[in-house]
Formats: C-alpha cells, structure tokens, sequence
C-alpha cells in the first residue's frame, strides 16, 4: 500500500460517526484539561459553596434522631429478605 493521504484515511462509517478529527497528543491533550479545570475553578463562588454544605450538614443533622429510630427496623426487614 502506498504511504500517502490515503494510507491515513478513516472507514467512511467513522468518519459519519466520529467526524474528521485529528488525534491530539497526550501532551495537548493533558494541558488542554489543566486549562478547563482551572478556568472552571474561577467560576466557583466559594461563600455559595460552603452556605450549600452547610445547610446539607444541618438537613443531616435534623433527620438523623428518625434514621437511628428506623435503623433496626430496617435491619430486620433485610435480614428477613436474606432468609
């Protein structure tokens, strides 16, 4: 075969799929994703974070007296279905 354009060339069905891309190298590939995650980290407002953790920290703890008094039952009911 010769080593030409046509040598490289994808199957027509990738091509449909996948498009005429070329292969980045690892290289690129790994400072391209550097970039995104630290631009995405930028965006991230950190008072609006820890306000959400909080408050998923305080939901937790108000239902955590229900989950201790519905622990068992719920433990039977598995050992039961294991039988």
């Amino acid at each position: 075969m010769a080593d030409g354009p046509s040598a490289e060339r994808a199957h027509p069905f990738d091509q449909l799929i996948f498009g005429n891309k070329i292969p980045e190298t690892n290289e690129s590939l790994i400072e391209n994703l550097q970039q995104k995650a630290v631009s995405g980290l930028d965006e991230i407002d950190v008072d609006e974070l820890f306000g959400h953790l909080d408050s998923l920290v305080e939901t937790f703890a108000y239902f955590k007296p229900l989950i201790k008094k519905i622990g068992p039952y719920l433990e039977s009911f598995i050992q039961q279905d294991d039988k």
